[in-house]
């Protein structure tokens, strides 16, 4: 559906990706439709938004998302009323076609003993021990919990990836992958399926957060091929033996992508931003992702704060200076991906990204430049099949590292994992590069800095009133 009707009026809708980000995976997993309806959450409108539903472009579409002002007054009960319309009017119209289809299927069944049937468009039929009459204006009790439960919803979104997955070379794949690499997977896909290895092979791709992405995994969304913003959304997977321990002893470690941590600024630089310390003066605006949903943020984060040490500044002060840095971060969206839409969109002065983000918006025309900070961090982007997997799927991840897809992540602004195929002049390596081994590797990094209960972000995030949940 593209609107929905209420008394004879039309609200504006407009389709969403599914990205699974709210536990709908386990439905998804057992054959049950998977849906809704979304009225914005923590993203950004846009100028066209606004003019098509009103409100203001520049702005969240909820600002107290996951904060603590998210509390009953912050309810839009005109809006709830329209949501909950449309959850209702498409479960009626589904649940009366379930019925109406095994009516006419049933129109020949014999009527229980010592009963005349009259009306062989009403049949009988027992769901456990109660009788259940259909006809064409009543829903059985049982299909209308299924459809309530399992959110069966046919409007404005729905999955982009519900396929099965593959094993022991099923010709379909399932991509499920972190927001970023779209454009990259977009081409490479089709060129693996012209090899020998990948005819007859066709994919189905999710990309969304990357830490919700590994959630979607574990909670059941069909993968064959889990390429991730960072190792440890892939460990999770090892942990629930969803991808095999040694994932990462191919010649690349894993690894299908390279890149760095830059600052986006507006065209010219008008705010004069060189380095991190511009990010912390009073009046600038800086985007970045929320670090407990987007592996980009965590690398952002360790990007930022190795940046400090670099400089010859304590633990402490690199600590103080993720604090200063975060009050001035406008809005924590979900993924990499959408900061860069809200900055591409008006939204703040300086973006803090992967250099391979930057790169593609300038290349599909969006306004912006990038700078390349003195000190920054070699972000590793890892790959791996699921244990479930057949040889197609690990055909396609060995391709994936191959020089033909490098040379494709490399035009779309990736550094290659081929040291060959990196341009010194298109990819300077920054004069205080760094990598994730500095503060001791991820196991030491995720319980020191990101731990929801816990740690230096979750401290920071509290007293900004943001959820780590």
């Amino acid at each position: 559906m593209t609107r929905l009707r209420r008394r004879r009026r039309a609200s504006a809708c407009r389709p969403t990706a599914f990205d699974g980000r709210s536990g709908y995976g386990p439905f998804i997993a057992v054959g049950i439709l998977a849906g809704g309806l979304f009225s914005g959450a923590e993203g950004i409108k846009t100028v066209e938004q606004a003019q098509l539903v009103g409100g203001v472009a520049g702005e969240a579409y909820d600002r107290c998302y996951h904060k603590v002002c998210d509390t009953l007054a912050n309810i839009n009960v005109a809006a709830l009323g329209q949501l909950a319309d449309g959850v209702a009017h498409v479960t009626a119209v589904h649940g009366l076609r379930q019925v109406r289809a095994k009516a006419r299927a049933q129109a020949i069944a014999p009527a229980p003993a010592g009963e005349k049937r009259t009306n062989p468009y009403k049949p009988y039929r027992v769901y456990g021990s109660l009788p259940v009459t259909m006809n064409r204006t009543r829903t059985p009790i049982p299909t209308v919990i299924v459809l309530i439960l399992g959110v069966a919803l046919a409007s404005c979104g729905g999955s982009d990836s519900g396929s099965s997955s593959s094993a022991g070379g099923s010709a379909k794949l399932s991509l499920v992958a972190y927001s970023t690499p779209k454009e990259a997977y977009e081409e490479i896909i089709p060129a693996f399926t012209k090899t020998p290895e990948g005819k007859g092979v066709s994919f189905s791709q999710s990309y969304g957060a990357s830490g919700d992405q590994a959630r979607a995994v574990i909670a059941g969304l069909p993968t064959d091929v889990a390429a991730l913003s960072l190792e440890p959304d892939i460990s999770k997977l090892v942990k629930e033996k969803l991808v095999a321990a040694d994932w990462n002893s191919s010649p690349t470690k894993g690894i299908v992508s390279d890149s760095i941590v830059v600052i986006g600024v507006r065209p010219g630089n008008p705010k004069q931003i060189k380095g991190w310390a511009d990010l912390v003066k009073p009046g600038v605006e800086v985007l970045t992702p929320n670090p407990f949903t987007s592996g980009g943020a965590r690398w952002n984060i360790m990007a930022a704060y190795g940046a400090q040490i670099e400089q010859g500044k304590s633990e402490a002060q690199a600590i103080d200076y993720l604090g200063k840095l975060f009050k001035n971060v406008a809005v924590q969206d979900k993924s990499a991906r959408e900061s860069l839409q809200n900055f591409t969109g008006g939204k703040g002065d300086a973006i803090v990204s992967y250099e391979n983000e930057a790169i593609t918006a300038k290349q599909k025309g969006e306004k912006l430049d990038y700078v390349i900070p003195d000190e920054t961090i070699l972000i590793e982007n890892p790959i791996a099949v699921t244990a479930s997997a057949g040889p197609k799927a690990r055909a396609f991840v060995t391709y994936a590292t191959s020089e033909p897809a490098q040379k494709v992540f490399a035009a779309k602004g990736y550094r290659s994992v081929i040291p060959a195929l990196v341009d010194a002049t298109k990819y300077p390596i920054p004069r205080k590069q760094f990598d994730i081994m500095k503060f001791g590797g991820w196991d030491a990094v995720m319980k020191k800095f990101f731990d929801p209960k816990d740690s230096v972000m979750q401290r920071i995030e509290k007293n900004l009133g943001v959820s780590t949940g």
